[in-house]
């Protein structure tokens, strides 16, 4: 029960964020989600596994065994969560209001779309070969 709690956790913040982004892109979304949440990510991450590693400089078998196990379900949530999970929202996560719930608890919470906020990054891709013939 607790291996699941801790791995959903990171992946949880980061559907959050990119759920709640006001762009219409894809990409753009991701990009949002990874600067809201990927800094307390990390952190959370940090903090969790130098708390692990005091328990495997125990002398008890349980908590080595246990720090081990924190070790391990950290590190994968960690790379599930900011590798794989922002990469399939790229490819197929959902646009516009689709997946918005807030409207369903109260009108005033649902997010508009209609003033997207100005990325920070460039998203305009420039050809490396450009022909000036």
């Amino acid at each position: 029960v607790m291996v699941p709690g801790l791995a959903v956790d990171f992946t949880a913040h980061l559907a959050e964020s990119y759920n709640q982004a006001k762009y219409e892109n894809r990409e753009h979304r991701v990009v949002h989600a990874l600067e809201h949440s990927g800094v307390s990510i990390i952190s959370g991450a940090i903090s969790t596994c130098l708390a692990s590693l005091c328990l495997v400089a125990c002398k008890i078998t349980f908590f080595i065994r246990f720090g081990i196990l924190l070790l391990c379900t950290v590190g994968f949530a960690v790379l599930f969560s900011l590798f794989f999970f922002p990469s399939v929202m790229a490819l197929i996560g959902p646009v516009g209001l689709v997946g918005d719930w807030h409207m369903y608890i109260h009108p005033c919470l649902s997010r508009e779309v209609e003033h997207q906020k100005r990325l920070r990054v460039d998203s305009v891709r420039t050809s490396v070969h450009d022909d000036h013939s």
